[in-house]
């Protein structure tokens, strides 16, 4: 089995991961066990489930990728009905009412929800080779990351409008993975080639400082809940792990740190954590 995402609960009693050609998986017992949910297979790329578990999105890849919802902790699921792309990225917030979706591609485009996933609405004259989307708690704040850019995008009105945010000197940046904390005030971005950089931002987004001697091919990040904790994963499968003792990202450790081989981790509430093929 080839694990895309994963995403867990705020207590852990819910853990989901998504799997390449195969099915969508779950624990209902704190990872002690688990299950096939959803029988469809399909290339799963992302996943993602509110707080409490109970609302779950999940996402396929490919030019008529689909996107599947369930409101009921993934014992029954909708496919969302005329709604395809090449998705590869998906995040909620705690609640799981808002929601946002992101394809990949020339014409990738952003979907919001803010029923829960029962509909969604295309974000107007806004196309790009999206690669990441995170947002904070409440969903009010919103990042997206592109593919051979240096720009991101920011929303702080629940993704109704979007403002791209210059952030690296290369205009040929390869962004992989963005994740924000629960307040969205702290916010991490990661480059996925040689010499790839890990960014971050104290400002809900708008501005951003590369953090120095921490090169590699990164290819996930995740930001706990207050933004003092993060990991980021590169394609040499190293885990980096940062503690700041101020309370926000400027402590991140370089490479001398803590740091482990391995898989990647599992991602926080409302990040989508997808892992690069």
């Amino acid at each position: 089995i080839y694990v895309t995402a994963m995403s867990i609960s705020e207590t852990g009693q819910y853990q989901l991961i998504s799997t390449y050609n195969s099915y969508i998986y779950i624990s209902t017992n704190y990872g002690s066990s688990w299950s096939q949910t959803n029988n469809t297979v399909s290339n799963w790329v992302s996943i993602s489930m509110s707080s409490s578990g109970q609302y779950i999105t999940a996402v396929t890849s490919g030019v008529s990728g689909e996107v599947y919802t369930s409101s009921n902790y993934g014992s029954n699921w909708t496919l969302v009905s005329n709604l395809s792309g090449n998705w590869i990225s998906i995040s909620l917030s705690t609640t799981g009412q808002y929601q946002t979706l992101v394809s990949s591609g020339n014409n990738g485009a952003i979907y919001t929800s803010n029923n829960y996933g029962a509909s969604w609405i295309l974000v107007p004259s806004l196309t790009n080779d999206w690669q990441s989307v995170s947002m904070s708690s409440s969903g009010q704040y919103q990042t997206c990351c592109v593919q051979y850019s240096s720009i991101v995008y920011i929303s702080n009105n629940y993704g109704l409008n979007w403002s791209p945010i210059n952030i690296a000197t290369n205009s040929y940046t390869n962004f992989s993975s963005v994740s924000v904390s629960g307040s969205g005030q702290y916010q991490t971005a990661v480059v996925n080639g040689v010499g790839g950089l890990i960014y971050i931002s104290t400002n809900y987004g708008l501005s951003w400082s590369s953090v120095t001697n921490m090169t590699g091919n990164w290819t996930s990040v995740a930001v706990s809940q207050t933004g003092q904790y993060q990991i980021a994963s590169n394609s040499g499968n190293n885990i980096y792990l940062s503690i700041a003792t101020n309370g926000g990202p400027t402590g991140i450790q370089g490479p001398t740190g803590v740091g482990s081989t391995g898989q990647q981790g599992p991602t926080g509430v409302g990040s989508t954590g997808q892992q690069g093929p």
